[in-house]
């Protein structure tokens, strides 16, 4: 199912609607909203680009609070939120812009949730947490790190809930020093320590996940677990079972743990001399095929950046096949060119299989993947560093670059997208590194791609950058509606959980275009700025068209953004590019108008996390009372004085121990206190914030409406002038008619007197002809009587010439049928006659029978004939026997 921006738009509605009446109507349509987006296929509509996006997401902020924990709709909610949380751009916007996860921490603590709800909470929170940055340690952080150790401690091992609160706890304190040192002072650290020791027989995924938990609570009991191979044997481990059993957590798991421990002093000459990193890589090179799943492909390539980093002997060896082996891991997004090369059909060793020239084109294709580009860049750019420039072949170099060539001309008869554009960074960002680091493929690179080629993608890119802004000022005026006042539920929209306060920030993506567009677009122009002016070193045409480009003064205000955005690599790029050589006045202008206005636009929405830090605390100090901080001070001074005066040994032991419980509970009452005021100042903060960027939406509007008018009344200046032109063209073309039309006239007139003259001798002449004409139609008359009657006798000729032509044609016809009836006569006399020849031929044989058997028969006869006579002379002699026998027998 592919979710559109209506399908949205009436979620939103019905979300409000149910908001304002939760009438069993209003709830059934809610729900069957919520269920069809949680069933979108299509997760690029989710992005926060649009107001309709954040004004969906600000509906669903209303219902993760603890006035709507018992709702029937919180469990659509949450799998709707986790369900969008498969996108990685979602997921980061959630955690990042939108601030989800303080939301998610404030309903999760301070809910009481179903069991289902609970674990869907805490599923959301796992997913949107990953790889969190924590400048600082807010009120938020206090109150979930304790629920989450409270929730191991009191859970049950093999509970799905406990491993998804151990998840979540490692998310936020990786890479986070100030939550690991939050969590280290939590005084239940003992019972989560033993807990953690319970699962010592769980699957080696726990096991690495509680291993690197206890490294966080407790450094030095985990270097006594670490003092042998076993944590990288388990490392290696949960890597190859988690690729074997598609699950990206565990690779996700592998790499992190890695990264985290490989970097410690006291454990890195563990990883150092560990022994087995090519058996256990070379098994998951050759496993890696064409038909992994995107998300594996991507967590396994991360887990080898991380090894490639470390930069181990063993690892080094296995480089070349890293290297191809990660382009094939993509090959499911290049069936198109698979399709033409055979060889691509091996799974298990790939790496022999693909020529080098094919392998650099997948290369190049391969960072054109939606998922798993950008780290597969860093697995390039590592193994480049790493290998040095030995990994690009002279060989392979001329294919390499046609390869480039064609990733960036591949789409330039279309228009930009955003997706495309940071692609096309990326691509940039690739030929930079190399023709930096790389004398000849630089070479290659001048020789190859045109000027051209880099002046279209510019164009383009600032195309791209001007729809965006016109669409965006099309969006402010219809997003009003999704702020707390237009909405009418201040109520709901004022609560404590600031996640519609942050999610406003997300609106500057089409209005603004100073976190997001402006972001993009502005590296791809100095990229691409950077390039030409690398490869114009070598070829003249590329310097022209560099200066070209410098001609531009729109191009001004993208590299002030790089030169003050605080990005190391775009400040270097941006500020090379702006001292070295000559500007035109224009461009001056524009560069001083940029100036102007950078800072503000960029510093006023991302600042420092010491300048966030400085306001929560100034917010902190204004929700107080005045002399707060000094009461609190002089509270403690008089107790440490009460103390430090007072004589022990005189004092009972009871008094001394209830003065240290009344200090200790005056010291939790001012850290509760403390807290309080530190969530109270988040919230006023996040407030704060909402209305400084609707402030800025407003002055965005403002600012277009002011252009429009700018433009519009430029246009009507514009026309006033041609219309003036046209109407003295016009008066200066009707006097010329008018002298034209008065010589016409005058010439007219001479030309019908001479007409008249002319007709009156034409009358004369017409008469005469016409009395010709008579005379010739009587003859005429005449001739046509005599040819009617020519006509009639042709006429009774030619019916006398059809009857006999009809005559002729039965007598042909009977001529033809007694021909055809002779024909066949013919044929019966001949048939007749064969049959004669045959009865002759038979009558033949037959007397030829006849006379043989007439000569057997009269054979036959004379044969009987002496038969006969010889049976007679027997008769007789027979009767003679007879004769002498009766003779005897008388006698």
């Amino acid at each position: 199912m592919i979710a559109s921006s209506q399908q949205i738009k009436d979620c939103t509605t019905a979300a409000y609607d149910y908001l304002k009446s939760r009438s069993d109507k209003n709830s059934v349509a809610l729900q069957k909203q919520l269920q069809s987006l949680s069933l979108a296929s299509n997760l690029e509509m989710f992005e926060p680009s649009s107001s309709e996006t954040l004004e969906l997401y600000m509906c669903l902020e209303k219902f993760l609070t603890q006035a709507e924990a018992k709702s029937t709709m919180v469990g659509k909610v949450l799998t709707l939120l986790t369900h969008i949380s498969e996108s990685c751009t979602i997921r980061d916007a959630l955690r990042d812009n939108m601030k989800v996860i303080p939301v998610l921490s404030n309903f999760l603590v301070e809910s009481k949730l179903s069991k289902d709800n609970h674990l869907k909470t805490l599923n959301l929170l796992s997913i949107t947490s990953y790889k969190i940055k924590i400048a600082y340690l807010e009120g938020w952080i206090m109150e979930l790190v304790p629920f989450l150790t409270a929730t191991v401690t009191k859970g049950i091992v093999g509970d799905e809930s406990l491993l998804v609160a151990l998840q979540i706890l490692a998310n936020l304190c990786r890479s986070n020093p100030q939550v690991v040192e939050y969590l280290r002072h939590l005084p239940n650290n003992k019972m989560l320590l033993t807990t953690l020791s319970r699962m010592k027989n769980a699957t080696m995924y726990i096991r690495l996940l509680v291993l690197e938990v206890v490294f966080f609570v407790h450094p030095k009991l985990s270097e006594a677990i670490f003092s042998n191979n076993e944590i990288v044997d388990m490392i290696f481990t949960v890597a190859i079972d988690g690729f074997e059993e598609n699950r990206v957590t565990w690779l996700q798991l592998a790499a992190d743990v890695f990264e985290e421990l490989a970097v410690v002093t006291s454990l890195e000459p563990i990883f150092r001399e560990y022994q087995n990193y090519g058996t256990h890589l070379q098994l998951l090179v050759n496993r890696m095929t064409r038909d992994s799943p995107e998300l594996l492909a991507e967590a396994l390539m991360n887990f080898m950046c991380c090894l490639v980093k470390f930069n181990h002997q063993d690892i080094k060896s296995l480089h070349e096949d890293i290297f191809i082996n990660t382009v094939c891991s993509v090959r499911k997004a290049l069936e198109n060119i698979c399709t033409h090369h055979s060889v691509c059909e091996s799974a298990t060793l790939p790496h022999q299989a693909i020529s080098p020239p094919l392998l650099l084109t997948y290369v190049t294709k391969w960072i054109n993947c939606h998922g798993c580009g950008q780290t597969a860049m860093q697995v390039v750019r590592e193994l480049l560093a790493m290998a040095g420039a030995n990994t690009l072949a002279s060989a392979s170099m001329d294919t390499f670059v046609e390869a480039i060539k064609m990733s960036l001309t591949s789409r330039e008869d279309s228009d930009m997208t955003p997706t495309e554009l940071q692609h096309i960074i990326i691509i940039l960002g690739l030929v930079d590194h190399i023709s930096t680091s790389n004398e000849a493929v630089q070479l290659k690179l001048a020789w190859k791609l045109e000027p051209s080629l880099f002046s279209n993608l510019l164009k383009r890119t600032l195309m791209l950058h001007s729809h965006c802004l016109n669409d965006g000022q099309d969006d402010v005026a219809s997003s009003g509606r999704s702020s707390p006042e237009s909405s009418g539920y201040d109520s709901i929209s004022s609560s404590k959980h600031g996640m519609a306060s942050c999610l406003a920030e997300g609106f500057n993506s089409r209005c603004d275009l100073k976190m997001t567009l402006r972001k993009t677009v502005s590296k791809a122009v100095i990229l691409i700025l950077a390039v030409m002016k690398g490869l114009g070193a070598i070829k003249s045409e590329h310097l022209a068209e560099y200066r070209k480009m410098m001609g531009l003064p729109v191009v001004m205000s993208h590299l002030m953004w790089g030169g003050q955005s605080g990005l190391t690599e775009y400040v270097t790029r941006a500020w090379s590019i702006i001292s070295d050589g000559s500007l035109s006045k224009e461009c001056l202008e524009a560069l001083v108008a940029a100036t102007e206005e950078s800072p503000s636009g960029i510093d006023s929405v991302s600042g420092s996390p010491t300048r966030m830090l400085s306001s929560h605390s100034h917010m902190a100090s204004a929700a107080l009372p005045v002399d707060f901080e000094e009461k609190v001070e002089t509270l403690i001074a008089r107790l440490g004085g009460t103390v430090r005066k007072m004589e022990v040994k005189d004092c009972p032991l009871t008094d001394v121990m209830n003065l240290y419980e009344y200090k200790l509970a005056s010291l939790v009452h001012s850290e509760e206190s403390l807290r309080k005021a530190l969530i109270k100042a988040d919230i006023q903060n996040r407030q704060t914030s909402l209305l400084h960027l609707r402030t800025n939406i407003q002055n965005d509007h403002l600012r277009g409406l002011l252009a429009k008018w700018e433009s519009g009344m430029q246009k009507i200046r514009a026309e006033k002038a041609e219309l003036q032109t046209t109407i003295k063209e016009i008066e200066e073309s009707s006097r010329q008619f008018k002298n034209n039309f008065i010589n016409e006239k005058d010439i007219l007139e001479r030309k019908v007197k001479d007409l008249k003259k002319e007709l009156i001798a034409m009358e004369g002449s017409f008469r005469a002809t016409e009395e010709k004409n008579a005379k010739l139609q009587h003859q005429l008359s005449n001739k046509v009587e005599e040819i009617k009657k020519q006509q009639n006798i042709i006429q009774k000729e030619q019916e006398k010439g059809s009857k006999l032509s009809k005559q002729v044609q039965k007598l042909e016809e009977e001529m033809k049928q007694s021909g055809r009836s002779l024909e066949a006569l013919k044929k019966e006399i001949e048939s007749l006659e064969n049959i004669k020849l045959q009865l002759n031929k038979e009558n033949g044989d037959l007397e030829m029978l006849v006379k043989n058997k007439d000569e057997a028969l009269a054979a036959k006869e004379e044969e009987l004939e002496e038969a006969l006579i010889k049976v007679n002379k027997m008769l007789e002699i027979q009767n003679m026997i007879h004769d002498i026998s009766s003779r005897r027998v008388v006698k």
